[in-house]
């Protein structure tokens, strides 16, 4: 797992779908102190579709 960016809230990172990367997830929710969720591309590029139309 590897953390790219933090800006404010966000935090845009990569991982390959393995057994440890749960673990890492875990580690991510008590350094930041809030849940971690994750999104794959088709989500980002449809969120940053409807945020360039003004639609928001």
């Amino acid at each position: 797992m590897r953390v790219l960016a933090r800006e404010n809230r966000f935090v845009v990172g990569l991982y390959r779908r393995h057994m440890k990367t749960i673990g890492y997830l875990g580690t991510l929710d008590r350094v930041f102190g809030v849940p971690v969720t994750t999104r794959n591309w088709n989500t980002i590029t449809a969120i940053a579709r409807l945020l360039d139309n003004g639609a928001a």
